[in-house]
């Protein structure tokens, strides 16, 4: 496997690893009250970027997984 592929792999695991502090820190599914949830809000572009980071990762390991 090529170092540049490697790295690129390893990025991806700390974009995974900032989307569970994201989840765990800024959802309303941990017994936050309104206030510290509106303190918390997350901008449309961090969410975009979520998604997006999180929609790559899945379709590299799909394409994989196919032997694409």
């Amino acid at each position: 496997m090529p170092a540049s592929l490697i790295a690129s792999l390893a990025a991806s695991y700390t974009t995974r690893r900032g989307t569970i502090f994201l989840r765990n820190k800024k959802s309303s599914a941990h017994g936050r009250t309104e206030t510290q949830i509106k303190e918390n809000e997350l901008r449309p572009r961090d969410a975009r970027l979520v998604i997006h980071s999180a929609h790559t990762l899945a379709a590299y390991v799909i394409e994989c997984m196919a032997g694409n």
